[in-house]
């Protein structure tokens, strides 16, 4: 008798529980539980898990129309989902009580809620049920204290009682400069900074970035121990010592005392690189513009002719010492010069790309793919990506995706959104979306809008967007498309550009198909730059080669390099000729199998026999396939390499087993015998290990 005749069928179990099972990948895209989460509770599970996830072959049968690589879990989902509705982590009672969320957990660490019961959620989080514990405050009588949640948007009011006001004058009027139409900024007739801010919010950044870097000079030189930590508690509303923060108040630091010591100090609070740009890009143009402002007073005095010679001598000698030390602050900064590794730009194939999708998928689930697939097929930068609404998009009623007759979608990428207001004209001309993405981008608003639906954007009708460029006004609704994981239902609130950049440089150290550069510096923003590289070198009939580059240039929403104008892009066969080479460059699937056939099909690809030397006595034919030369491969040489069948993977796999076991149990030279005989075998059979192992990455 079959042994898995024992085990209950898929069917069997839903029938005795009376309601459907998920798999995994139900759980993720949905967005019930992360996936590292989800493998933590499986290998660490608490006792309220238990019973909610069976182990395919094990606790049931395979289900018979599954993936079998995929479904290993048989997970009650109905019971997962109403069990995380009705608990929660402390964020959420902190949000809901208007108190902050440090202050709720000290409460409950030192057992001021009496009665409360923690339920493990992942390695670090506890949940607890939302009545209980908002019963226990109520039957308690536990008064909730009236205490103003510092957010990070509150850290310029912090800031400003606390720097002497001739810091925050300075940086307010150097902010000021720099958005109005004449920014520049330049000392002795030499220009020395020639461009303003082109957003509001990049003004604001240089603001909070400014007060920041000057309150840790100060707190360092007044002997003030104000450590991140201790800074965070402050932010968020915990009690420090006032009258240690009262001296940055009454500090005798001004300005003019800027020195190599102040970079010293701050090179205690920053890593190279960081401390770099904020000295370069941060407090340079501050201190020109600062020393701009005192070379026009010296001035004015000199016009009114009411100082004596001597008088206005030293004020100019005095400006001319200012001045030279400040600079020569600026200009002894030692430059860091990344790695040569760190400057290359990382182009991935497009196997590798299918490769890291997968990776991404079985990790996060789609609401990383979504951005992945925003970066790597439509060009956005991160912080494109967290401006992007559903209303860019071309949308049916119901705020969905719609397509064309060849089932692409389009993306009206407003210039207000974009890098310096420059979108190559995606706003008027629209910029494909390859039918899978668009395909997964509904999928995830199916999930989306079951927290959040689309009718809510109306709520957030009249948002404007505005740079020196121009404005985009949403007169019907706005809703962001990528959100705040924890708070999904606000659809005002958009993810993070560094929370869309951390998904890659977490995933990239795990992926053995990337080279070791790769490993180290992929990040984000070389979606664009792969993308770029798989249109450009798309082949195509000689009729539309002359378009790729206009193409990519569009896709990626550079300014065109080609000579279409706006007013011949609508030209059907301009749009056909787009739709054609969009197709044929980056409209691949993502299944290996399927993306090695497209690249057969359209010449990417050639297959080849190839004979492999095993070892000494062995040698085998493979009928194999490799990619054809071109730029994109040129820069990523892995690619090259030849793809073994199942077969013959299976074949060296086992041969690699047998290897290692070979090495593990002649780790020692034997007592009696040729030890150079067994050294040689060792260095014979490491070789072997090698060359197979060149054949199975």
């Amino acid at each position: 008798m079959n042994s898995s005749d024992k085990i209950p069928t898929w069917e069997e179990l839903e029938k005795s529980m009376g309601r459907k099972f998920y798999v995994l990948r139900d759980i993720t895209h949905q967005g019930i539980m992360q996936n590292g989460v989800f493998k933590y509770m499986v290998e660490n599970p608490p006792d309220w898990f238990r019973g909610m996830v069976f182990k395919v072959g094990v606790d049931v049968q395979r289900k018979k129309t599954t993936n079998p690589n995929t479904a290993k879990y048989a997970i009650d989902g109905e019971k997962l989902i109403d069990f995380l509705e009705a608990h929660k982590p402390v964020p959420y009672f902190a949000k809901l009580l208007g108190m902050a969320a440090n202050t709720l957990r000290v409460w409950i660490e030192e057992g001021k809620i009496k009665g409360l019961t923690a339920y493990p959620y992942g390695k670090t989080t506890m949940l607890y049920n939302v009545d209980d514990l908002l019963n226990r405050i109520k039957e308690q009588e536990i008064a909730i204290p009236s205490e103003k949640v510092h957010r990070p948007d509150d850290l310029l009011s912090l800031y400003d009682n606390y720097l002497p006001n001739e810091i925050l004058s300075t940086i307010h009027e150097y902010i000021r400069h720099r958005l109005s139409k004449t920014p520049g900024i330049s000392i002795g007739g030499v220009s020395l900074v020639k461009k303003g801010f082109i957003k509001e919010e990049n003004a604001e950044a240089h603001r909070r970035a400014l007060k920041n870097l000057f309150f840790d000079i100060i707190t360092s030189i007044e002997g003030i121990q104000f450590d991140g930590d201790t800074k965070l508690k402050f932010f968020w509303g915990h009690d420090v010592e006032i009258l240690e923060l009262e001296k940055v108040s009454n500090t005798e630091f001004s300005l003019d005392d800027f020195d190599e010591e102040c970079v010293s100090l701050l090179s205690e609070k920053y890593s190279d690189i960081t401390l770099q740009k904020h000295l370069l890009n941060v407090l340079k143009p501050f201190y020109c513009f600062y020393l701009m402002k005192k070379e026009k007073v010296l001035k004015k005095e000199k016009r009114k002719n009411k100082t004596s010679f001597e008088e206005r001598y030293r004020m100019q000698e005095d400006f001319e010492d200012i001045k030279t030390a400040i600079l020569d602050v600026f200009n002894n900064v030692v430059i860091f010069e990344p790695a040569p590794d760190e400057k290359k730009k990382s182009y991935l194939t497009r196997e590798q790309y299918a490769k890291l999708y997968a990776r991404v998928e079985e990790k996060y689930g789609i609401y990383k793919l979504v951005p992945l697939e925003l970066g790597f097929r439509l060009g956005l930068r991160a912080k494109e990506t967290t401006l992007v609404a559903v209303e860019d998009f071309w949308i049916d009623e119901n705020g969905f995706l719609k397509t064309d007759e060849n089932g692409f979608g389009w993306l009206f990428l407003p210039a207000a959104k974009c890098k310096g207001g420059k979108n190559g004209g995606a706003e008027e001309r629209g910029k494909l979306i390859p039918p899978a993405t668009v395909k997964l981008i509904n999928e995830y608003l199916e999930e989306l809008y079951k927290k959040c639906p689309f009718e809510t954007h109306k709520q957030d009708a009249g948002r404007t967007f505005t740079t020196i460029f121009g404005k985009k006004v949403y007169e019907t609704g706005h809703g962001f498309l990528i959100r705040d994981s924890r708070f999904p239902e606000r659809f005002d609130k958009p993810t993070t550009k560094q929370t869309v950049q951390k998904f890659i440089r977490e995933t990239r150290g795990e992926c053995g198909f990337l080279t070791s550069n790769q490993k180290k510096y992929l990040h984000y923003h070389d979606g664009r730059h792969s993308l770029n590289e798989w249109i450009e070198t798309a082949i195509v009939e000689p009729k539309l080669s002359k378009f790729t580059d206009f193409v990519a240039d569009f896709q990626v929403h550079h300014s065109s390099s080609g000579d279409i104008g706006k007013s011949n892009y609508r030209n059907k066969d301009i749009i056909d000729t787009y739709t054609a080479i969009i197709n044929i460059s980056i409209n691949f699937p993502l299944e290996l199998p399927a993306l090695r056939e497209w690249e057969i099909k359209h010449l990417y690809r050639e297959k080849y026999e190839k004979m492999i030397k095993i070892d000494e006595n062995t040698s085998i034919m493979i009928e194999t396939d490799k990619i054809k030369i071109n730029d994109v491969y040129k820069k990523s040489p892995d690619a090259l390499k030849p793809r073994l069948s199942p077969e013959e993977e299976k074949h060296l796999a086992a041969r690699y087993k047998e290897l290692q076991d070979l090495l593990n149990s002649t780790t020692q030279p034997p007592s009696e015998g040729n030890a150079m005989e067994w050294a040689t075998k060792r260095m014979h059979w490491l070789d072997e290990l090698e060359k197979i192992k060149e054949h199975l990455a």
